[in-house]
């Protein structure tokens, strides 16, 4: 047998995820991607909502981002490397409204406070 028969393959991430903001609900809460991947946010509400990155947990990665979206309005981010990357609508509170994206093969981490 060849050393390629004994490596372990990592699972394959989605280049993509989508992420709706409803008035009140992020869905889905966590999303997980591969290196290079985009994420959408689509406000599918009934009110603006503002998408802001944010740091819940020391574990999660620090980054800069934030957009404010009108109802039918998108955002989209490359995320570059791996990482747990948080955010929230501030205007709701980071208790009501918040998500994480999962880059790469990472750990998922500590729970988010609207969970």
């Amino acid at each position: 047998m060849g050393d390629s028969d004994q490596e372990e393959t990592l699972e394959e991430l989605p280049e993509s995820a989508t992420v709706e903001v409803d008035d009140g609900a992020y869905s889905p809460l966590h999303s997980h991607i591969g290196t290079d991947g985009t994420v959408t946010w689509e406000n599918t509400g009934d009110t603006s909502h503002r998408i802001d990155a944010f740091q819940f947990h020391a574990g999660s990665t620090g980054w800069t981002f934030s957009t404010e979206l009108e109802p039918g309005e998108s955002a989209t981010h490359t995320f570059e490397a791996e990482g747990l990357y948080d955010f929230t609508d501030q205007a709701h509170g980071q208790f009501a409204m918040c998500g994480r994206i999962r880059v790469g093969h990472v750990e998922e981490g500590s729970s988010l406070p609207c969970e």
